[in-house]
């Protein structure tokens, strides 16, 4: 709901797009189409021949390959479709990182339990959902080789594609670096996040929040974060999408990438903690460039802030030290 009021807010024909008839959203549409966000098709049969600046995407795995899908019939500057379905799936964004001499973790990619090369790996590996559209859902490290099996299972339950994804366990913290690439494929980062995860004694991923500014990406961290994202936007050939790249940095310094996104959501970084941090409605700002408006000209500056989930799942944004690792583990 907050990406499609900033849209209408622009001054633009808008048009939304909810499988379900009733979606609120669509209070603030000009136009309404009922259909999935996940068939591109069915959308681009009810829009047919329109004039189109721009297509905004609120949510993770297959509707960023819808969007693409969208900006490619209407010619509107994205990723390209083959970048979206790389970028979606962790063993395939790894995959395609490693091709092009990014640093990542070591992976196998699974749709059995059977056949983990520990050798390759390690004696420690983390086991996740290769496609999900739940945050940290099912995320587990694992110790041992005989608590691999139960961790497979979650993670294959949870997965959309039906793949589980492997990954060497590195030891840090994560650090997501936050930005926008213009229509030029020119990034500009506005903000580097600290990303509150622990995992527990169990294995289980738990994450608490985001906090800047980054106590972590500063000096030659942050520069070399700074070059590893603008390899990032190369490799993908981005344009004109926000920039979320999560990665985790090794106790050397060293930032290794986990993940992409070009969406607009989730942890109530965009609607909270970034316009409480920084004054700035950085949720507009990136609406804005993906319609075709004028791209952001620099960085923020943060005054420290955190966000904290709440007993009844929600979050809040407060402020915090400014000097604190507390939460990174």
């Amino acid at each position: 709901m907050p990406v499609i009021m900033r849209v209408a807010a622009a001054g633009v024909r808008t048009v939304v797009v909810d499988r379900n008839a009733s979606a609120p959203g669509f209070a603030f549409a000009d136009e309404s189409v009922v259909a999935s966000t996940h068939d591109a098709a069915a959308i681009i049969r009810e829009l047919g021949q329109v004039s189109v600046l721009g297509v905004v995407n609120g949510s993770s795995g297959l509707p960023v390959v819808t969007a693409a899908q969208l900006c490619e019939t209407y010619q509107v500057p994205s990723l390209s479709v083959v970048s979206a379905q790389t970028i979606i799936a962790k063993d395939t964004f790894l995959a395609s990182c490693h091709e092009s001499g990014i640093e990542a973790p070591r992976h196998f990619s699974m749709t059995s339990p059977e056949g983990v090369d520990w050798r390759v790996l390690g004696p420690q590996v983390v086991v996740k959902p290769s496609v999900t559209s739940i945050g940290k859902a099912a995320i587990t490290r694992v110790r041992c080789e005989n608590d691999f099996a139960v961790a497979w299972e979650e993670a294959h339950s949870s997965s959309a594609s039906g793949a589980v994804d492997v990954e060497e366990f590195i030891d840090g913290v994560d650090v997501t670096v936050l930005g926008a690439v213009d229509s030029s494929g020119e990034l500009t980062i506005l903000a580097y996040l600290d990303e509150l995860n622990r995992f527990m004694d169990d294995g289980a991923l738990v994450g608490s929040g985001f906090r800047v500014p980054s106590v972590v990406a500063q000096g030659e961290v942050k520069r070399r974060l700074e070059a590893l994202s603008a390899r990032v936007v190369a490799a993908f050939d981005m344009r004109r999408v926000p920039f979320i790249l999560s990665t985790r940095i090794t106790p050397e310094g060293i930032p290794f990438v986990i993940e992409l996104h070009v969406e607009l959501g989730g942890d109530f970084v965009f609607e909270g903690l970034l316009p409480r941090a920084c004054g700035v409605d950085v949720l507009d700002v990136l609406v804005r460039l993906m319609i075709g408006f004028d791209p952001p000209a620099s960085s923020l500056t943060c005054r420290p802030h955190r966000t904290r989930r709440t007993t009844d799942g929600g979050w809040i944004v407060e402020p915090c030290q400014t000097d604190s690792r507390e939460g990174m583990r």
